[in-house]
């Protein structure tokens, strides 16, 4: 029976990510339509002014006067009620778009993470930089600034003196913020990248300041933070010193407009080309036009941001794996692995990582993979454990290609421990429950038993409730190390994937991954351990020597190890007694 496949998610070269669906295109284009008759609705101040200045006061009319008042009133309160209704559709669409399509970018964001794609991994970061572009009063502005010229079109109708006076004082006032920001550009980024540098040299200190106490180099951390610091204060200062200087002159600017258009318009009276209301009207009519600009101008920041955001969610790679399990699910796999001249290639230009490995763990088999550093053993446990896909080759588990099974089937088969054990904001029980909210306390604590981490738990303050990560507990590495392997063991695999796995255990801990392993075997499932110490690999029958990527030799352990190491005596006397 063909086995259908995950799920994909198409980015359409025409349409992309960002492209609306029916209901939200409805949604901003009723946004759009409130946005036009708030625009419209504007026209009321100087409408009103001009009536009361031609109609009301010629005539001492006050029942005119009250009337155009109260219908001044309404169409006031219809223009904010429009304006909010705006920005309330304006914000669920920035929120719908997130709800949309957080899942594809955080699933191409996590696997972009394991293959060290920096873009990818900001995807989550600019969808809510975007939402929140579009909850933001500048998104309304955007909006508005169609509406500039014909503002300025009604000034001409008033008169031309005062539509070229308005035309040509807001040109100057647009040129003058624009070129603000053009000057402080240079400095403004210099200034964050020393902030940055200052902030990562602080961060390094923090993090390893037992060590830098002990060496003496708080001094020269210190200077080099200092150093960093005062480069990017410069660089702030002369931004905005710069920056300064035009913002004061379009503020002075634009109060001087204001009150030239009323000059002018009060020359145009006495002179009797206008009339008393329209100097009044196209001042309002001023004010309303450049509103939008401004707010765009001051917010440009924020839509520079915005656009690079839109950039980078548009450039995300054009195919990503579902979050979600295939429609049609494989059965559960019996414990067997097999890799079948498997290659991978990473960085720019492409290095060779792996080359056209061929190996094999039986059920009920372990398999330790040895060799000197930088041989590539941790990147074959990342392959057997399905976190990197190779570019050649093929890895099946059980029957089947490890591709072909969705991501929660994969993982419920594979129990994986890393070289670093990440500790997740969560319990100890969501910790073993790889983050499950409701997990199975009787296979949680089954883990726990297994690994030999039942006597840690019992001694946090709240057994298996205690929190962890950022604010929570801190575990010792060798805890790290059994919580990871508790992890690994919870839901028992078909197939475990240990790297390093007694890299930070004591003897205790040692006994009880060599327990956890053996179990493993007598159920029938594989076992794949990358070690470096002999310790590691007492429990398996079979070894495979890497180096440089390639597989030199694979065979039985006490054998192979005679054959490949000098000290094999030492190194089988060691594990007879692990044994």
């Amino acid at each position: 029976m063909a086995v259908k496949r995950p799920t994909q998610f198409q980015v359409s070269p025409a349409a992309g990510p960002l492209a609306l669906p029916a209901d939200d295109l409805r949604l901003a284009t009723l946004a759009a339509l409130f946005g036009v008759a708030a625009n419209l609705l504007i026209l009321t101040g100087p409408v009103f002014m001009l009536l009361v200045y031609d109609r009301v006061l010629p005539a001492r009319s006050v029942e005119t006067l009250v009337a155009l008042t109260a219908l001044m009133v309404a169409l006031y309160l219809c223009h904010g009620a429009l304006d909010h209704a705006r920005g309330r559709l304006l914000a669920r669409l920035g929120t719908r778009l997130e709800t949309r399509l957080a899942p594809q970018v955080f699933d191409t964001a996590l696997h972009g993470a394991a293959r060290g794609g920096g873009e990818a991994v900001a995807g989550p970061e600019a969808l809510a930089v975007l939402r929140g572009t579009l909850a933001a009063p500048v998104a309304g502005a955007l909006m508005d600034l169609p509406f500039t010229p014909v503002f300025l079109a009604a000034i001409f109708l008033f008169h031309p003196a005062l539509g070229w006076l308005a035309l040509a004082g807001g040109a100057v006032l647009v040129l003058a913020t624009l070129a603000g920001r053009s000057l402080a550009r240079q400095p403004a980024a210099a200034e964050r990248a020393e902030g940055a540098r200052a902030a990562a040299l602080a961060r390094e200190a923090m993090e390893a300041a037992e060590f830098a106490l002990a060496q003496g180099m708080a001094g020269a951390l210190g200077r080099g933070w200092r150093g960093a610091g005062r480069m990017a204060a410069a660089q702030g200062l002369r931004a905005s010193d710069r920056a300064g200087a035009l913002a004061a002159f379009g503020r002075s600017a634009r109060m001087a407009l204001q009150s030239g258009i009323l000059a002018l318009g009060a020359w145009l009276v006495i002179a009797g080309r206008v009339e008393a209301g329209v100097m009044i009207a196209a001042s309002i009519l001023l004010g309303r036009a450049l509103a939008p600009v401004d707010l765009v101008l001051a917010q440009w920041p924020l839509l520079e941001r915005a656009a690079a955001a839109a950039q980078l969610l548009r450039a995300l790679p054009p195919a990503a794996p579902a979050l979600a399990d295939p429609p049609i699910l494989l059965p559960r796999p019996v414990g067997r692995l097999d890799l079948s001249r498997v290659t991978l290639r990473a960085g720019m230009p492409p290095r060779m990582l792996l080359a056209d490995i061929t190996l094999g763990i039986a059920p009920g088999e372990a398999l330790g993979v040895i060799g000197p550093s930088g041989a590539g053993k941790s990147t074959l446990a990342r392959v057997a454990a399905g976190a990197v896909r190779p570019c050649e080759g093929t890895v099946r588990l059980g029957r089947a290609r490890m591709d072909h099974y969705g991501p929660a089937a994969r993982g419920a088969a594979i129990g994986y421990l890393p070289q670093a054990v990440p500790v997740f904001i969560g319990t100890v029980a969501q910790n073993i429950a790889r983050m499950d909210p409701a997990p199975d306390a009787a296979a949680v604590r089954d883990a726990a038993r297994a690994a030999g981490l039942e006597p840690v738990i019992a001694a946090l303050p709240q057994g298996y409730d205690t929190p962890l990560g950022p604010g929570g507990a801190v575990l010792s590495g060798g805890q790290r190390q059994r919580l990871g392997l508790a992890r690994a063991l919870y839901g028992a695999p078909v197939l475990l994937v240990l790297d390093e796995p007694t890299a930070a255990l004591d003897a205790e801990g040692t006994a009880a991954l060599l327990s956890a392993v053996a179990a493993q075997t007598a159920r029938g499932g594989a076992v794949l351990i990358v070690a470096h110490r002999p310790g590691a690999v007492a429990a398996c029958s079979r070894l495979a020597v890497i180096e440089a990527g390639r597989l030199l030799a694979e065979g039985p352990r006490d054998p192979l190890l005679a054959a490949v190491t000098a000290n094999a005596a030492a190194i089988r006397h060691e594990m007879e007694g692990l044994e």
